[in-house]
């Protein structure tokens, strides 16, 4: 996806009931920044300053200070609940543009760590996921062959028993 897509997917979400039960009242706060992101985007596309939309660097800084709440939020919330795979999808792409975005942004290092550690935790729990899933299949599959009597296994069995036996 290209950033445009990526924010129209964004925007799509935060429409969606999914949104309301992850992002309740901050859900606002989340289309404000993403709003300030797009805006931002469109200026450095055509290769314009940032003075034009934000004559007062104080008003950058505002900005930048909302996007790292959000992010903070963002955080918060996959941290302390279970989250659905629409909302992983979420916080992945909003973290990546505001990884991107702050990478072209002065004095924004700490939205920059945020979102890298957003995208990470998502990429590490869409990984423990899968090998759950694959655990529960390796699992069910032990199950079926416990009932099996292996003869070598069986064998070996009888051998130590009579080992202990000698002794």
């Amino acid at each position: 996806m290209n950033v445009h897509e990526t924010i129209n997917y964004l925007f799509k979400y935060l429409e969606s009931a999914d949104s309301i039960y992850f992002l309740g009242d901050k859900k606002e706060l989340f289309i404000q920044s993403l709003k300030h992101i797009s805006n931002v985007i469109n200026i450095l596309e055509k290769n314009k300053n940032l003075c034009e939309l934000f004559p007062n660097e104080n008003d950058l800084n505002l900005e930048n200070q909302k996007i790292h709440s959000v992010l903070k939020y963002l955080l918060a919330v996959i941290n302390e609940q279970p989250v659905s795979m629409e909302f992983s999808d979420f916080a992945a792409n909003f973290s990546i543009l505001t990884f991107n975005y702050s990478n072209n942004i002065p004095n924004s290092q700490g939205i920059t760590l945020l979102s890298d550690t957003i995208n990470k935790y998502v990429s590490l729990r869409f990984t423990t996921i899968e090998l759950i899933q694959q655990l529960k299949i390796i699992n069910k599959r032990l199950q079926e062959l416990s009932h099996l009597s292996f003869q070598p296994i069986e064998l070996s069995k009888h051998y130590l028993a009579s080992l202990d036996l000698n002794k």
